[in-house]
C-alpha cells in the first residue's frame, strides 16, 4: 500500500459548502475526496456527487452528501488486499490511515498507473543489484 498510495491529496470538511468543494475540485486532479473533521476521517465524497447535489438541490454542505460507508486501509496492507477491497464494490477511493490519521489515498486511477510504474521500478532495482 505504501508503494502506491498518494500522499499529496486534498481533503474536504463536512462543513464545507458544496460550491466551495466544487471550487476545490476544479483545482485538483482528484475525483474523490476524503472528508475529515479535525484529524478524524468521517466520510468520502466524489466530484460527481458534488456536481449532482448542486444541480438537484442547490448549495448545501458536504456532510449531507458524503458517504459514511467506506473502508480504510493501513500503509502496510498488501496490494492484493487493496485490489479486492476496491474491486468488491463501487468504492473508488480507499483512504489510508496510520494511528488514526489519514496519510494517503488510493484510487482506481492511481492504482492502475502506479502498478505499472512500480513493476518497472522493481525491475530496475533487480538489474542494478545484479550489476
Amino acid at each position: 500500500m505504501r508503494d502506491v498510495m498518494l500522499t499529496d491529496f486534498d481533503t474536504l470538511s463536512p462543513s464545507d459548502t458544496l460550491s466551495d468543494a466544487l471550487y476545490k475540485a476544479i483545482h485538483s486532479l482528484q475525483d474523490d475526496f476524503p472528508v475529515v473533521r479535525g484529524a478524524a476521517l468521517v466520510g468520502v465524497v466524489s466530484r460527481q456527487g458534488i456536481i449532482q447535489a448542486l444541480r438537484h438541490g442547490g448549495n448545501g454542505y458536504i456532510q449531507a452528501i458524503m458517504s459514511r460507508a467506506f473502508q480504510v486501509a493501513q500503509p502496510d496492507d498488501s496490494l492484493g488486499a487493496l485490489i479486492r477491497r476496491i474491486g468488491s464494490g463501487r468504492l473508488s477511493l480507499i483512504p489510508v490511515a496510520e494511528s488514526g490519521r489519514i496519510v494517503g489515498i488510493v484510487t482506481w486511477q492511481n492504482l492502475s498507473s502506479s502498478m505499472g510504474l512500480l513493476a518497472e521500478y522493481r525491475r530496475l532495482e533487480r538489474v542494478d543489484s545484479e550489476a
